[in-house]
């Protein structure tokens, strides 16, 4: 749909300008998880001291 609406060349340049917002979505997600792994795992491992 792109080729048919822009052409080749215009078609390439508006899906390069794309790539960083989708690599940002992505990198969020992921950061998002392993910092959730990561918080519970330091829940299991530092668990608070009962007197």
């Amino acid at each position: 749909m792109l080729l048919a609406k822009y052409g080749t060349k215009r078609a390439v340049i508006t899906l390069a300008k794309a790539v960083p917002f989708v690599g940002g979505i992505v990198g969020g997600g992921i950061d998002a998880t392993l910092t959730g792994a990561v918080g519970r795992s330091a829940n299991k491992l530092f668990t608070p001291l009962t007197s």
